[in-house]
C-alpha cells in the first residue's frame, strides 16, 4: 500500500463521515491527521500481511504433515492460501 493509496482512502473515509454525520461541512484533512492515518494504515497492513502469511504457513504445514504420513500433496496449492486469505475478509 503506497502513501498515495492511504491518502486516497483516508480522504474517501473522511468524505463519507463528513457527508453522513455533518452534512454541509466540507472538512479538510490536515497534515498531522494524514501522518497519523498513514502510520495507522501501515500498522494495519503489517498485521494483515503477517496474519495472511500465517495462514499460508498453516496450509504448508498441513501439506507436509500429510506427506509425512504417507499422503499426497495434490489438491493443496497456492489457491488454498488465496482462498484462506479471502475468507478472512468474509469472516469479520
Amino acid at each position: 500500500m503506497t502513501r498515495d493509496d492511504i491518502i486516497r482512502m483516508a480522504r474517501e473515509a473522511h468524505h463519507e463521515l463528513i457527508t453522513q454525520d455533518y452534512p454541509g461541512h466540507l472538512g479538510q484533512l490536515d497534515p498531522w491527521t494524514l501522518r497519523l492515518l498513514e502510520r495507522f494504515a501501515n500498522l494495519v497492513a503489517e498485521a494483515e500481511r503477517e496474519a495472511c502469511a500465517g495462514l499460508c504457513d498453516e496450509i504448508e504445514k498441513k501439506k507436509w504433515e500429510t506427506v509425512m504420513h504417507g499422503g499426497e500433496m495434490q489438491g493443496i496449492s497456492a489457491r488454498d492460501c488465496a482462498a484462506a486469505i479471502r475468507d478472512r475478509g468474509e469472516n469479520k
